[in-house]
């Protein structure tokens, strides 16, 4: 027996609804495995920072917040931590340089690629590591 158009309008109608009902318990699957993971990655972060401080553990929320306004959100930091984005993992700590704020300066002067800075590099060159500047190469 064949099916009206309505009939069959009426079947699609019932797939439509369970084909949604489908895509929001994906959604909300989706929004659970997001939660978990940030979850999973805020404790590895805050067991790293323990592991690294850990005078960090009898601090209080606003200890710990000014903390890392007063450590994190300077310049010399901020590089650091443009660094350690671009890191490997595979690459030792002791293979990240400059390591001090003099030397992070020096290294800022000497990327850019300008005659007056090439200048001031080679001086700073001389007087903080001895080794040869960018612009004497180039």
């Amino acid at each position: 027996m064949r099916r009206t158009k309505l009939e069959r309008a009426e079947v699609l109608e019932v797939k439509i609804k369970e084909m949604e009902n489908e895509k929001k318990l994906l959604l909300q699957g989706h929004k659970e495995d997001e939660r978990k993971n940030r979850t999973r990655r805020l404790c590895k972060h805050a067991g790293v920072l323990e592991s690294v401080v850990p005078e960090t553990m009898s601090m209080n929320d606003e200890q710990l917040k000014w903390l890392f306004e007063q450590t994190l959100t300077t310049d010399f930091a901020k590089i650091r931590i443009g660094w350690a984005r671009n890191r490997k993992p595979s690459q030792s700590v002791q293979n990240q340089t400059p390591v001090t704020a003099q030397e992070t300066q020096h290294h800022e002067k000497s990327s850019i690629p300008n005659a007056s800075t090439a200048n001031q590099t080679n001086k700073n060159d001389s007087t903080a590591s001895g080794s040869t500047a960018v612009a004497d190469i180039a």
